[in-house]
């Protein structure tokens, strides 16, 4: 088994610990496989706004080959964070101590995908030159919003979906069609309004490190939004 280690640091105090995950340990939740708070961010992980783990709540979890959104940290075993988050090099970065804070309201939700789908969306669009298509994919993100709020009865934040796809710099449509649960062609307008790239020879939609973090900037409008109302630290 690969050694886990998490570091953590409380920002009020200034303490630093670290602690070993073991084996017999990956089916616990990371609450208290991690010793920690609800308050508490996961560091290095999200790529455009971090806010989401103040309230105690992972913005999604590959579970059983699906994706599930706002899941509680209790909810959430190491194993599940592991295989969702990618964590290749042992290492988990964690803080703790931030107050605790309530979620968005529905008028809140609102507001950012309408900023998503009217500001940032276009402008990534943009960046990529296909601004013939960005009508369809916008219809493909609304749909996904649609589908999570009857499905799972979760309105979920668009920057909790699009960091759930920029966690991979290579995407086979179909694999991410599954993890999403939605059509194949819904799948490919996502990678494509997002900036990935059909390569011929993989066989995969791709986006570099350098293209991801350029479009990543036009987040900044939303979570200065998310930073107004108070959700956001």
């Amino acid at each position: 088994m690969e050694k886990y280690t998490v570091h953590i640091e409380n920002i009020v105090t200034g303490e630093k610990s670290l602690k070993t995950i073991t084996e017999n340990q990956l089916d616990e939740n990371i609450l208290n496989a991690f010793d920690i708070s609800t308050e508490s961010d996961f560091e290095d992980i999200f790529l455009t706004d971090r806010s989401y783990m103040v309230y105690g709540k992972m913005p999604y979890v590959l579970v059983d080959g699906k994706l599930q959104w706002d899941v509680q940290f209790r909810d959430v075993t190491v194993r599940q964070f592991i295989n969702t988050y990618n964590i290749v090099d042992g290492k988990i970065n964690v803080k703790t101590g931030y107050p605790a804070v309530s979620g968005a309201g529905l008028a809140m939700v609102d507001d950012v995908w309408n900023c998503f789908l009217n500001d940032i969306l276009p402008a990534i669009i943009s960046i990529c030159e296909i601004i013939n298509a960005t009508d369809v994919i916008k219809r493909s993100f609304v749909s996904l919003r649609n589908k999570l709020k009857k499905e799972q009865n979760k309105d979920v934040f668009p920057d909790a979906i699009t960091d759930a796809i920029y966690r991979k710099n290579a995407w086979n449509h179909y694999e991410l069609s599954e993890e999403l649960d939605n059509e194949v062609e819904d799948a490919k307008n996502l990678l494509k309004g997002l900036g990935y790239s059909w390569d011929r020879t993989r066989l995969l939609f791709v986006i570099s490190d350098d293209d991801k973090k350029e479009r990543i900037k036009k987040f900044s409008k939303l979570v200065e939004m998310k930073n107004k109302t108070g959700y956001s630290r």
